[in-house]
């Protein structure tokens, strides 16, 4: 990974087109697509969402543009502070197509604390001949000598003038590394999340719940949000991220990304005592007389039942309600709830059953944040949302 390749990915996620970012970086749209997916391949996390027409991040990708956006003001930093200190010898930007390779930056930081080429080479686990080649190339790319040609180390002005801003890049590296590597320790902060009322029942609840427990320095503050309104929440910064039930008629915002988090498929919850209680599935079609409660916060799945009943041959007999009346109507013999309900959420509630339909309808979640660069609180958070979605995925799938 180099410096070039974090500059060209914060192009492109500003440009959001691989045409306009390629001109802004005078290269080529394959140059610059084989050097993101060589970035994606050395972290093992996808950066960019596929099959889209226009360039979307992924959460990681919001994630890692925290840190291009930190290489990139260093470099600017550095760029002035050399000029400042050699003037018109300077360099004051990487030429096009060039980087400097993080791994030479690091080694340069080492070779500046040893006395002897030999003594750095030997820390840096390389050959003085080796090592003296990697930092030629880096003083090619930064447009002046780093060292003094003596037997010692010996910094020149420019190396001077580099060496703080070198160990900035290696920390910079350090927590890419640490990012994008190993589980997520216990990070002190403060989050704020918007869940809907009734998910939080679901799978959110033991997200929310286990992070608390493995991450007790965080402050995790939780706001009830109905569905509608988790939106307009975010974009006015009321919170920091939200679980937001997919809306099939909203129209997606500009400025939010939504990341798939977990679905459910829609179940038909009878009473006990209901002539289709016992089916082990139910077509659309047995609904054709049935009249179907739709909890109002669900009112997304309604254009979902519709246009499956239509399908079928009919209109649907559609009542939004609340889903405790729901419940009351359904056990009174009213009709039936269509509803998304995790497995084994009923409890030991003997009054109901839940029936799966057919042919399968989900309901999907989302995690929902606003469209700018992830700092380590939030990312502590995601990274663990996913990593519990992906276990709850794969034990499903076994």
């Amino acid at each position: 990974m180099t410096t070039e390749n974090m500059r060209e990915f914060k192009v492109l996620a500003e440009k959001r087109n691989y045409i306009a970012a390629a001109q802004a970086l005078h290269t080529t749209q394959a140059s610059l697509s084989r050097h993101i997916m060589a970035m994606e391949e050395e972290l093992g996390y996808r950066l960019l969402e596929r099959n889209t027409r226009n360039v979307e991040l992924t959460l990681c990708g919001q994630r890692f543009l925290s840190f291009a956006e930190t290489a990139h003001a260093i470099q600017q930093t550095f760029d002035a502070a050399l000029v400042k200190a050699i003037g018109g010898n300077a360099v004051s930007a990487i030429p096009d197509g060039c980087g400097m390779k993080f791994e030479h930056i690091r080694q340069f930081t080492t070779a500046a604390e040893a006395d002897e080429l030999q003594r750095a080479a030997a820390a840096c686990g390389i050959s003085p001949s080796v090592l003296t080649k990697h930092m030629t190339t880096l003083e090619s790319e930064i447009g002046s000598s780093l060292f003094k040609r003596t037997r010692k180390v010996n910094l020149s002005l420019a190396g001077e003038v580099f060496l703080p801003y070198a160990r900035d890049f290696v920390h910079l590296e350090d927590r890419v590394r640490k990012a994008f590597s190993g589980t997520a320790k216990d990070t002190p902060g403060e989050i704020t999340l918007a869940i809907p009322p009734l998910y939080y029942r679901d799978k959110c609840r033991k997200v929310v719940e286990g992070f608390a427990a493995e991450h007790p320095s965080m402050k995790l503050n939780t706001l009830y949000v109905e569905n509608r309104s988790i939106s307009n929440l975010l974009l006015s910064g009321g919170c920091d991220m939200a679980f937001l039930r997919k809306d099939f008629r909203a129209v997606r915002e500009e400025k939010l990304i939504y990341h798939p988090f977990s679905s459910y498929r829609l179940d038909a919850v009878l009473a006990r005592e209901h002539p289709l209680a016992e089916a082990t599935s139910i077509e659309i079609s047995q609904l054709r007389y049935v009249r179907m409660f739709i909890h109002t916060e669900n009112m997304n799945t309604a254009d979902v039942i519709i246009k499956n009943c239509r399908a079928a041959g009919f209109e649907p007999d559609l009542v939004r309600t609340d889903l405790y009346s729901s419940f009351d109507r359904v056990k009174n013999g009213e009709g039936i709830l269509l509803y998304p309900l995790p497995e084994g959420s009923l409890g030991d509630d003997s009054s109901f059953t839940a029936v799966p339909l057919e042919p399968k309808i989900l309901c999907e979640t989302k995690l929902v944040l606003r469209r700018e660069p992830i700092g380590d609180e939030l990312w502590t958070f995601l990274r663990y949302a996913m990593e519990q979605d992906h276990s709850r995925q794969k034990t499903t799938q076994e």
